[in-house]
C-alpha cells in the first residue's frame, strides 16, 4: 500500500490536516507537483531535510523517492537513504 507510511507515522488529525493542505491549502504546490499522498510524503521529506541538513530534495541528485514512498518508508527514512546515497551525512552519522 503506497500510503502505508502516512497511516503508520501520522495520527489521524494531523494526517487529515496535512492531506487537506496538500490538496488545497498552503502545500498545494506539492499536491500539484506530486499528487496528494506522495505530495504529503515529499513535503515531509523536505521538512526533515531542511531542518536537519539545510537542503531539500531538489538539492540532491536523482533519488527514487517514489519507490521509497511506495514501499512504506517514512519520509525521515527516505531522506536518510538519499543522504547516504549522496555520501552527504556528517561524519559519525550512519
Amino acid at each position: 500500500m503506497a500510503e502505508l507510511w502516512l497511516y503508520r507515522h501520522v495520527d489521524s488529525a494531523k494526517r487529515a490536516e496535512l492531506l487537506r493542505d496538500v490538496r488545497e491549502g498552503r502545500l498545494a504546490s506539492y499536491g500539484a507537483r506530486f499528487g496528494e499522498a506522495f505530495g504529503a510524503f515529499m513535503y515531509l521529506v523536505d521538512l526533515h531535510l531542511r531542518r536537519r541538513y539545510g537542503v531539500t530534495h531538489d538539492d540532491l541528485a536523482d533519488f527514487d523517492w517514489r519507490t521509497e514512498h511506495d514501499t512504506g518508508s517514512s519520509p525521515v527514512e527516505a531522506a536518510r537513504e538519499a543522504m547516504l546515497a549522496e555520501d552527504l551525512l556528517p561524519p559519525g552519522v550512519r
